[in-house]
């Protein structure tokens, strides 16, 4: 069966999928961990089935945030360290594990929260990571149920006035709440790799590049073709 490939840049909406469906295309992969930006439903519909690559850049995204949070710790002339620091990990799926090691080895306390993954989890864990974190890291796939995931109740529980990462999606986050409470001085930074839509100072944005090493890169390679073949042989 014919199989397109794209990656995230592409927005596989419903115009872009009837044209996949009238050239033939019964399979979708993207070249991305993340599929917000294929209309999902419309492709079951149409009988497309999608694919993607779940796990091809872990170790270069969770290396990022680190890479990133330490260039925004030492930003002022008296830094701090991340050393005895809380960080709380909301979402603990690969990137999010890989980060607690990562965090560990700097001598950092990891709190993570997820309660599809840890199944013991509920809301007051949530609160309980919001109230003790220095740094907190979102590590979550975009979806209806993670889109603007913090609400003003969720920001009034701050009270380490955390920096809060994000290198995943923008839209995990209302960043015009994340202004307004940066204003306010509820939180310390804020840390994004989806081009953030406001400027402040306290802020440390990048054009979604966490994933771009080498080795990611041919990985990426590597599982695209794997999954081609697999997919030819259907």
């Amino acid at each position: 069966m014919k199989t397109k490939v794209i990656d995230w840049k592409v927005c596989a909406n419903e115009l872009y999928l009837e044209k996949l469906v009238s050239e033939g295309y019964k399979n979708l992969l993207t070249q991305s961990t993340g599929t917000d930006h294929i209309d999902l439903e419309e492709a079951k519909e149409l009988g497309i089935k999608v694919y993607n690559l779940p796990d091809y850049s872990s170790n270069a995204v969770a290396e990022f945030h680190f890479k990133q949070l330490l260039e925004f710790s030492r930003r002022e002339e008296y830094g701090f360290e991340l050393q005895g620091k809380v960080l709380g990990i909301i979402g603990y799926g690969k990137i999010g594990r890989e980060c607690g090691i990562i965090g560990k080895g700097f001598g950092m306390d990891i709190i993570p929260y997820d309660p599809i993954l840890l199944e013991t989890q509920s809301e007051n864990d949530l609160f309980s990571l919001l109230l003790s974190s220095h740094i907190i890291f979102l590590c979550l796939p975009l979806n209806d149920k993670t889109r603007n995931y913090f609400s003003p109740v969720h920001f009034s529980y701050m009270k380490e006035k955390p920096v809060i990462v994000n290198c995943a999606r923008r839209e995990l986050l209302d960043e015009e709440m994340v202004s307004s409470f940066l204003k306010q001085g509820k939180i310390s930074g804020y840390i994004t790799d989806d081009h953030c839509s406001f400027k402040d100072e306290r802020v440390l944005s990048t054009p979604h590049v966490a994933w771009k090493t080498k080795e990611a890169f041919e990985r990426r390679l590597e599982q695209t073709d794997k999954k081609v073949k697999e997919l030819m042989e259907d």
